[in-house]
């Protein structure tokens, strides 16, 4: 059992989980934002694309102002990041 905590330990301070929690942070924020100030709800559909706008634009930015490489899977992770979010808040 010693193995899972050690490989749980490793996700939790990677970068997938990074990009994961802060990708649910970011469409949480813009799911309550909206129903807030606008009094809209969001449809389901336009969640998906800010998700992928979100995730392009977070790599692409990261690209100019740091100096690095676009990776796939960060911009992977920011997906399921998304996914995760519209299945907790719209779907459970």
């Amino acid at each position: 059992m010693k193995g899972f905590w050690t490989k749980l330990n490793y996700f939790v301070r990677g970068e997938a989980f990074l990009h994961i929690v802060t990708m649910f942070t970011i469409l949480t924020m813009i799911m309550q934002l909206t129903l807030i100030l606008f009094n809209i709800y969001l449809p389901t559909w336009s969640l998906r694309v800010i998700t992928i706008i979100v995730a392009l634009l977070w790599e692409v930015v990261g690209k100019i102002l740091e100096q690095k490489p676009i990776n796939l899977l960060d911009i992977f992770w920011s997906l399921v990041g998304g996914l995760i979010t519209i299945l907790i808040f719209r779907i459970l």
